[in-house]
């Protein structure tokens, strides 16, 4: 395994537990009042985020291991969180939040990375 395709794992894997653990800690210690006004829309964001998470995690473990299935599953996992960083980025613009917004934009140039990789392999 080359040494990026390593590194991506590993991000994979510390991004995807990340959210899973920024939304149990927010939804145990009732940090989300979005609840009390679109429980709904909050409860079926949050499950989108936490699949988001577990495609990243279960993805990231294939790279390292280098099951066929991860060429497959990681795509997915990156467009999941791609999706997931730009819609959140709104929020936290909205809500005056540079260190998550520059955060994000991290994030997306990491997935743009990772997808720029994934065509040139298709070469």
């Amino acid at each position: 395994m080359k040494e990026k395709d390593r590194w991506f794992a590993f991000i994979f894997i510390f991004v995807g537990f990340s959210m899973l653990a920024l939304w149990t800690m927010l939804v145990l210690t009732k940090q989300v009042p979005e609840f009390a006004d679109e429980p709904f829309t909050t409860i079926t964001h949050i499950s989108a985020e936490s699949l988001t998470g577990l495609a990243l995690i279960i993805s990231g473990i294939g790279m390292l291991r280098q099951a066929k299935w991860a060429a497959l599953l990681s795509p997915i996992a990156a467009g999941m969180l791609f999706y997931a960083v730009v819609q959140a980025i709104g929020y936290y613009i909205d809500h005056s939040s540079p260190f998550f917004v520059g955060m994000f934009v991290v994030l997306i140039l990491f997935c743009v990375l990772f997808f720029r990789k994934k065509l040139k392999e298709q070469k």
